[in-house]
């Protein structure tokens, strides 16, 4: 270890970290990570997540679990072009790691490089791009093998039958129809070797082949659309049929025009490519957040999509993520879900 790299090592030492902050990262390392002390730690953050950083870097301490931090902030200006030889060099001979930063605009190919990296050498990865304090401490409160087991019984529901029926006050019937035998993916937090995760994490993804009816946008919209639009005042309405979005409409036709215009920008950029059921029981966050939206129980779609290809014989050069609110989900004729919120009987299974 350098000098440098001592001196943020100390000074994530002697950060003060709060017992909420610590349990959380506690949860990450020793749940998510499943690191032990045959483990080799790295850590990436920036000045505004250093609270993090220092509370995993004493999570990993606690089970001798040698750590390797790196603050981006420090190494240069940002956004920083590429990897740095450094981080690199340490990862290529780490196990776990966890790269907790903001998302700086200029930065996706540095992420897109580590996440490459961490695959190439089966590290077990930890991603939190654009991670708060709150949000960590939020996000990783519940045990991740509860949420697991919750995911793997939603799993067996929708294996038995092949739609699910989505409504909302706000005006959304959508059905959904799926191919048996079910394409999913479980994004449960337990990372294994050769598969990073985001976290906060907890959803089951279903790649549906058919979607039709209303879909209401009315809590949160990805990408940069939730930067300029606030949705809870503008709901968008989307008219889907055969799996692609045939009309939009919305009282605000500036909105409406920059989606469709979003949305006709590459072949496939209008079609659902994931249907998203939020599973993290422990998530009590309620403020619209694309960073938490697909996480906490709920129900979203995705449309359009970078690579699909071990999924689904399509891609896009683009992807939306959109969330509607107070969500009722029907798995063929059984409700599961009512107003976001899931129901008794399948929380008392669990």
């Amino acid at each position: 270890m350098t000098v440098e790299d001592n001196k943020i090592s100390g000074a994530l030492s002697e950060i003060d970290v709060s017992a909420s902050m610590l349990e959380a990262a506690v949860n990450a390392v020793g749940i998510c990570l499943s690191a032990t002390s045959d483990d080799r730690a790295v850590i990436i953050y920036d000045k505004s997540t250093i609270n993090i950083a220092a509370a995993l870097d004493k999570a990993f301490s606690t089970i001798d679990v040698p750590a390797k931090a790196f603050n981006l902030d420090s190494i240069g200006a940002r956004p920083l072009p590429t990897l740095p030889g450094k981080i690199a060099s340490a990862l290529k001979s780490a196990t776990v790691s966890a790269m907790a930063v903001t998302t700086v605009r200029g930065e996706l190919s540095l992420r897109k490089l580590v996440l490459e990296l961490v695959t190439a050498q089966g590290i077990r990865h930890a991603h939190m791009p654009a991670i708060t304090d709150e949000v960590f401490v939020d996000g990783l409160s519940m045990d991740y093998r509860e949420i697991s087991k919750f995911i793997e019984m939603l799993i067996a529901m929708a294996e038995q039958n092949n739609s699910i029926t989505m409504t909302s006050p706000a005006g959304t019937n959508l059905e959904i129809s799926y191919a048996t035998p079910l394409l999913y993916d479980k994004m449960d937090g337990l990372i294994n070797p050769n598969r990073w995760q985001n976290l906060p994490s907890g959803q089951l993804i279903i790649y549906p082949n058919d979607a039709s009816g209303i879909y209401v946008i009315d809590r949160n919209i990805g990408d940069w659309f939730e930067h300029k639009f606030d949705v809870t005042e503008h709901p968008v309405t989307l008219v889907m049929e055969n799996g692609k979005v045939r009309t939009i409409n919305c009282d605000n036709k500036r909105l409406e025009r920059e989606i469709g215009l979003f949305l006709r920008s590459s072949d496939n950029s209008d079609r659902i490519s994931e249907f998203v059921i939020g599973a993290n029981l422990g998530l009590t966050h309620d403020r619209p957040s694309s960073l938490l939206d697909s996480y906490r129980p709920s129900a979203s779609l995705v449309l359009g999509g970078f690579d699909h290809t071990q999924k689904v014989n399509w891609s896009s050069a683009t992807i939306l993520p959109v969330f509607g609110s107070h969500a009722s989900l029907f798995i063929g004729a059984r409700q599961i879900m009512m107003g976001d919120a899931f129901s008794a009987d399948l929380l008392k299974k669990n």
